[in-house]
């Protein structure tokens, strides 16, 4: 019993600090057609921001992938920080379609190899206590 729940406590612990998809919606013109923007980062980024026309839409967001619907058609100004990096890109956006903007993530900070490092220690760890 308690190692079942020293195992689900560790288990909680490591998920909490992943990165997960953002969904965000853009207040777009009433009536107007709208598409969709999705940003991509190569690695999951902590502290991200992204603006769209000067609208802040994702604030501080840990994450890998990022959808942003409900954003008029045609071009979008797109502000991006991520960690220590920014990227500004004039994007095309199509009515009912998916605009994809892909971005080379800056990596995590040190904190984040930190807890890295702490998470695979607690899990050999755990693994022994268990056998």
């Amino acid at each position: 019993m308690v190692r079942s729940l020293v195992a689900a406590a560790v288990i909680l612990a490591l998920a909490g600090g992943c990165a997960h998809d953002v969904r965000a919606r853009y207040p777009a013109t009433p009536g107007a057609e709208t598409g969709a923007i999705v940003i991509v980062f190569t690695e999951s980024s902590s502290g991200v921001y992204v603006a769209i026309n000067g609208v802040l839409v994702v604030d501080d967001a840990h994450t890998g992938r990022i959808r942003i619907d409900g954003v008029d058609t045609g071009y979008a100004e797109v502000a991006i920080a991520a960690g220590p990096g920014e990227k500004q890109a004039r994007v095309w956006v199509d009515a009912g379609r998916d605009t994809v903007l892909p971005i080379g993530s800056p990596g995590g900070s040190p904190f984040d190899a930190l807890k890295g490092l702490l998470a695979s220690l607690a899990g050999v760890a755990l693994y022994a206590w268990l056998n």
